[in-house]
């Protein structure tokens, strides 16, 4: 219940964790990293940050706000930063996907998401109807490889998802 203030007005808790689970999406997506340094950060930034309402080149005073705020991303070197753990970031990012109007949206960018989609399935309101989107919509044209079946189907297990439609439980998942 500590509160800070936060030298952006309206960068509040809610409006941070929007802007790291955009940020954790397109690093994962785009930069196909854990780690970012400045110049990467600076580029993502310019690419969300309109959504965010926050002010140009200022990437970097963000960042080292949010960190000294909340530890959900720490310095991890003299020019590094990363999520305080892979699972964070993967969370954020699922966090966001989930929140996304539709996966064709993104569906360029799935064959890097195994681990995201199966977090952003638990994550759903609806985990079986997310999950039948996901399978019969999103993925139903993709070439992905069995390997990404398999990190997809081992995290959801991990996950457990409860994944009901309607009355009925489907069980294609079992641990």
């Amino acid at each position: 219940k500590v509160e800070r203030k936060s030298k952006y007005a309206k960068f509040e808790v809610d409006q941070k964790a929007e802007f790291l689970a955009q940020l954790a999406f397109e690093l994962t997506t785009r930069e196909g990293a854990i780690r970012f340094d400045t110049s990467m950060l600076e580029r993502l930034y310019a690419l969300i940050r309109k959504d965010h309402g926050l002010p140009e080149n200022e990437a970097k005073n963000v960042i080292q706000e949010i960190e000294s705020h909340n530890g959900l991303v720490i310095k991890s070197g003299y020019d590094d930063f990363e999520f305080a753990h892979k699972s964070l970031q993967e969370y954020l990012a699922a966090d966001y996907i989930v929140r996304l109007p539709a996966l064709v949206s993104i569906s360029s960018k799935l064959h890097r998401l195994p681990n995201e989609l199966a977090i952003a399935t638990s994550l759903s309101s609806r985990p079986g109807e997310y999950f039948c989107e996901l399978m019969l919509r999103a993925l139903s044209n993709l070439k992905l490889k069995a390997s990404w079946y398999d990190t997809f189907a081992i995290r959801l297990i991990q996950e457990k998802p409860d994944l009901t439609i309607g009355h009925t439980v489907y069980t294609t998942i079992a641990a």
